[in-house]
């Protein structure tokens, strides 16, 4: 229950992602909080203000800027939730027409990056240290701007580019050898130093059991102790949008012979968890999705719905909540769209005619069905 009826304006500094795009669309609403959003292309222009002039009620900052802060008395908190994580190493760059190049060929050579404490870099430096033989003793660094954190001061063997230097073409003129340049290279010189850098970063993730994280979601100190409601509902808020996360990153299609074959119910753990959009190409399917999320008004309920080549339909599966399919016809394929890379670790389960959830198949017992789907245990709740 709310404890005050008058919303709480929250000056908010957050970007357009596809996990928080639904709270600034107003698909995600709020009868607590009117967030205002200021015009910030790129949100990491809006940590030095946050940090330095305490401008915002709450929003996004990168993980390390956060920690260094909170160390000299930035009254904010931080809050469970992840607005921005990803691999790394896609990242870094560097300038094929001068030769190749290899994560270890780095040692003893020139490192550009933004800023030294800027978290990409964090990361960066200990990933490539830990898995990569890069020995960063031996590595000069070269950075474009000073920290968001006024109070803390680079280490010595930090250099600083001139102000008219910009990280691209000094990798181009070979006054570095390597550097941090970001999601899209700008030039088609620029190769990743990790080869295949993305087949990397999903290494990293599977064996680390996560992606690093680089943002996440903070409030002011003063709302946290006088309004714990308020902080409670930004929380709901930004789950809540990032349940309708509609970024696509993998898709699928299961090729099924026959009538009565069974899949699911599948789902798979954080912080791996999935939206799906799915739909039949050619055949016909009952797709069926569980509420599995303790603390949704529909949890342990289901719906049902036909999918074939005629109707055209399709289900969308917020994460969260387990899928599978009972095939009508012979020769149905389904095609789907995920949110998340597939994953085999964080697959998990819950069985198909399970009395806790009391699923109506259509066609009753199926005629087919993996092994394993067949053999989920009870679901515990």
């Amino acid at each position: 229950m709310l404890t005050r009826p008058d919303k709480m304006k929250l000056h908010t500094l957050l970007g357009s992602y596809p996990n928080a795009v639904a709270m600034k669309d107003g698909r995600v609403k709020s009868d607590l909080i009117e967030f205002d959003f200021p015009d910030f292309p790129v949100p990491n222009r809006g940590f030095k203000p946050m940090v330095r002039e305490h401008k915002f009620d709450c929003g996004e900052l990168a993980i390390v800027t956060f920690l260094q802060a909170r160390e000299f008395g930035l009254p904010y908190v931080l809050l469970p939730a992840t607005v921005v994580g990803r691999g790394q190493l896609h990242t870094v760059a560097y300038n094929a027409e001068r030769g190749p190049m290899k994560p270890s060929d780095l040692n003893g050579k020139k490192f550009g990056v933004r800023s030294y404490t800027q978290t990409t870099g964090i990361w960066v430096r200990g990933i490539l240290g830990e898995s990569f033989g890069v020995d960063w003793s031996k590595v000069e660094i070269t950075t474009m701007e000073d920290p968001h954190v006024a109070q803390y001061k680079d280490p010595s063997f930090v250099k600083r580019a001139p102000e008219t230097k910009q990280l691209p073409q000094m990798l181009i003129d070979g006054e570095l050898d390597a550097a941090l340049i970001g999601d899209k290279f700008p030039d088609p010189r620029f190769k990743t130093l990790v080869p295949d850098a993305e087949a990397a970063n999903k290494k990293w993730a599977m064996e680390h059991g996560g992606v690093p994280i680089n943002h996440m979601v903070i409030v002011r100190d003063k709302i946290a102790k006088e309004r714990p409601d308020v902080v409670e509902e930004i929380f709901r808020v930004f789950k809540a949008a990032r349940d309708l996360d509609t970024e696509l990153s993998q898709c699928g299609i299961a090729h099924n012979t026959s009538k009565g074959t069974l899949r699911g119910m599948h789902f798979q753990a954080e912080p791996f968890g999935q939206t799906k959009l799915v739909a039949a190409l050619t055949g016909a399917v009952y797709d069926v999705a569980i509420d599995l999320r303790p603390d949704s008004p529909t949890f342990r309920r289901w719906v049902g719905v036909e999918l074939s080549a005629e109707n055209n339909r399709s289900l969308y599966v917020p994460i969260g909540c387990a899928h599978g399919y009972q095939t009508l016809t012979d020769a149905a394929s389904v095609f789907y769209f995920v949110s998340r890379p597939y994953s085999a670790p964080h697959g998990r389960g819950v069985r198909w005619n399970d009395p806790a959830f009391g699923v109506s198949w259509p066609l009753g017992t199926p005629t087919k069905i993996h092994p394993r789907d067949a053999s989920y245990p009870d679901f515990e709740y």
